[in-house]
């Protein structure tokens, strides 16, 4: 991964753990713009990463391609009606299979790329980052219904 994109990684990594925190306080314009914009480019990268990955290095056994742009989405939408207390009972349930999803998938794809000593240390820490941002957002979902 480039340094300008691991440096807006980052950086939007501390934003989301600022929110996280009550500062800035949680609220639809701050959903609307800061974090649907931080988990959407958290979940472009990595799926560009991932596809970088098993190209240059892995076309004999490809990573797990498990794609986070509909789940970072989803997640962001159901926090901002949560936020706008409209998140009804169906949508409370696409809620936790989201999160079971999530929780059962995300340990295999970060594994994969943690424990592959073919993947870049700074792409380790990306996805770190990445994954971090997406578990934030489901805290905070968890805390807001």
């Amino acid at each position: 991964m480039d340094s300008v994109n691991f440096g807006i990684l980052k950086s939007n990594f501390k934003m989301m753990q600022g929110i996280q925190k009550g500062v800035p306080v949680l609220s639809e314009m701050l959903i609307d713009t800061s974090i649907r914009h931080a988990i959407n480019t958290a979940t472009s990268l990595y799926n560009g990463m991932i596809s970088t990955i098993n190209y240059e290095y892995m076309s004999d056994k490809p990573l797990l391609n498990y794609s986070l742009n509909t789940l970072g989405y989803n997640l962001v939408v159901f926090l901002k009606e949560s936020v706008n207390n409209t998140l009804d009972s169906r949508s409370l349930e696409e809620v936790n299979r989201l999160i079971k999803r999530f929780n059962d998938v995300e340990p295999k794809a970060r594994n994969q790329i943690l424990n592959n000593e073919k993947v870049e240390e700074s792409d380790k820490k990306a996805v770190e980052f990445i994954f971090g941002e997406i578990e934030i957002v489901i805290d905070l979902l968890k805390n807001n219904i």
